[in-house]
């Protein structure tokens, strides 16, 4: 689905270095690395953000740099780990913008853009939020109407960038129910998370980046090994209720 050949890229410093990635289609996986790692800036890169970059990147082996940011837009939608709206916007108007990419200028939202909206707000469970302004919403309700604007776009890849940030527990459980419906519905999602535990039980595959270098890219297996080569500290596997949990060790003198 998508293939990173040789990426490189350089804003004052070298940010990444020669890097070979590839994302499977209809996956889920999660990409790990300290502040400063490159994280961020491969998400951008993979969106159309960021075009001044060295190497190749292909979705369904399309070169990106071939692709118009309409074109991309019908592939890719991505959600960065936070969005300002600087004026008062309601979330119906946040929703259908994601339909702007099948839309000519000035033309109006046609039956087809309004059956995905009203199935939209049903998935999310957001109908009663709607006509309010999305400046007013809490961080959950926030995060949710993103991923929903994410969605209504119609598009194959996900990409997200710390989704899990300022949630509190209810949200973080509430998203995992999301991530989990739209891995069920064929989507391929790649996630940069500082948090592995609430997707690490529909993770198919882990991307560990230090120093804009790729560490690891593979099955989410001898995951305690790689979170120690990544932040360069021991950590503690234990299963509690099912779920996976990665705890550090503090660093020995």
């Amino acid at each position: 689905m998508i293939r990173v050949e040789g990426l490189s890229f350089v804003r004052n410093k070298k940010i990444l270095k020669n890097i070979d990635l590839i994302i499977r289609e209809k996956e889920l996986t999660i990409m790990i690395g300290p502040n400063g790692a490159g994280k961020t800036t491969i998400l951008k890169i993979i969106s159309g953000i960021i075009r001044d970059f060295s190497g190749k990147v292909f979705i369904r082996d399309k070169n990106i740099k071939n692709l118009s940011r309409r074109e991309l837009a019908k592939s890719i939608s991505f959600q960065p780990q936070s969005e300002e709206f600087l004026l008062p916007i309601s979330v119906k108007d946040v929703l259908l913008a994601g339909r702007y990419p099948y839309k000519k200028l000035f033309s109006d939202y046609d039956k087809n853009d309004l059956d995905i909206y009203d199935k939209c707000i049903e998935k999310f469970d957001i109908a009663d939020i709607t006509s309010r302004d999305i400046n007013t919403l809490s961080s959950g309700e926030r995060r949710r109407v993103l991923i929903a604007s994410a969605y209504i776009q119609d598009v194959p890849v996900l990409l997200f960038d710390e989704p899990f940030s300022n949630l509190d527990p209810e949200g973080v459980m509430d998203l995992k129910r999301i991530f989990a419906e739209l891995k069920k519905e064929g989507k391929t999602i790649l996630v940069v998370s500082h948090n592995l535990e609430p997707l690490y039980s529909l993770t198919d595959n882990l991307i560990s980046l230090r120093a804009g270098e790729v560490l690891y890219s593979g099955e989410r297996s001898s995951t305690a090994y790689i979170l120690k080569k990544t932040f360069n500290m021991d950590f503690e596997r234990i299963e509690h209720n099912k779920q996976e949990i990665f705890i550090p060790h503090e660093k020995q003198d």
